[in-house]
Parts: C-alpha cells; sequence; structure tokens
C-alpha cells in the first residue's frame, strides 16, 4: 500500500511540475499543442492527491459477481 501511495505521489509531482513548465509558454503555443491555460491552472488547484475509499470492497464485489456468473 505504501508503494502505492509513493507511486500516486510520484505522479502528481510529476503532472504538477509539467504543468508549470508549460504555463511558461504563451497561449499560441499551448493551443499547438493542445492545451490551454485555463486547464493547466486548474490542474494545479485540484488536491496533490486522492485517496480511493472502498478499495478493497469493490475487489471484494467483483469476485463475488465472478462466482455467481
Amino acid at each position: 500500500m505504501t508503494t502505492g501511495l509513493l507511486q500516486q505521489l510520484r505522479t502528481a509531482l510529476r503532472r504538477r511540475r509539467t504543468c508549470r513548465q508549460l504555463l511558461r509558454l504563451d497561449d499560441r503555443m499551448l493551443a499547438d499543442v493542445g492545451q490551454s491555460r485555463a486547464e493547466l491552472e486548474h490542474e494545479l488547484t485540484r488536491p496533490l492527491l486522492t485517496l480511493r475509499r472502498n478499495r478493497s470492497a469493490r475487489c471484494r464485489t467483483a469476485s463475488y459477481h465472478k462466482r455467481l456468473n
């Protein structure tokens, strides 16, 4: 579980670094790569990590449904 959280954190930090680098470009260059300044700024306001709750419950439910079929 700890490894998963570390991987999520690493990915989130990489995403934020990329957003900050892209925000240095002008609007025309951002449009060329299919991004907008608003989308990038919104991405930076999102929480760094989103913890998934009831993950194990979904896994148990999925295996239960497999047994029924």
